[in-house]
């Protein structure tokens, strides 16, 4: 889910969308069709993913137009540049399964209690960090080594 987000204090939530990225280009198109035009931040939220927010760098929305922002070529793309790199692209940090903005033990345990389940394979398990539709030990290493991860905030005042 993708948030626009008011640049000045409060920081208030203008619009939300739902895109899907595409697998070949790790890109999608957002449309914001409640909004206005003005300057605004971006916030990236996925199901098991540390949210992300957009730097400082200025977004311009010019209403019913969609937004272009790439975090993906370069760490300083997000706030706190919270994101670590694959390949020849930054990702947003996986493993926060319960959404509470660290990925701790509190994770790995429901990680691991899905893993000893009789229904640890699916379309759409929380904790199925890797996406390959089974919650196993692949998923485990990659909430361990993003552990104590959290969300950085940077205010842009």
């Amino acid at each position: 889910k993708v948030y626009l987000v008011n640049l000045n204090h409060p920081l208030e939530f203008i619009d939300s969308a739902v895109v899907k990225i595409d697998s070949l280009s790790f890109s999608g198109k957002v449309f914001f069709s409640n909004s206005y035009s003005g300057t605004y931040l971006i916030k990236v939220q996925h199901r098991n993913s540390i949210e992300t927010w957009s730097d400082t760098e200025e977004i311009v929305f010019t209403g019913n137009n969609y937004i272009t922002y790439d975090f993906t070529t370069d760490s300083s793309k997000a706030l706190g540049s919270n994101m670590i790199k694959i390949g020849n692209r930054w990702c947003l940090y996986s493993g926060d399964i319960n959404q509470d903005g660290l990925i701790n033990n509190v994770d790995l345990e429901i990680l691991y209690n899905d893993m000893n389940s009789n229904t640890n394979f699916g379309y759409y398990m929380i904790s199925d960090l890797n996406a390959d539709g089974i919650v196993d030990a692949d998923d485990s290493v990659i909430c361990y080594n993003n552990m104590r991860r959290g969300i950085i905030k940077v205010v842009p005042f």
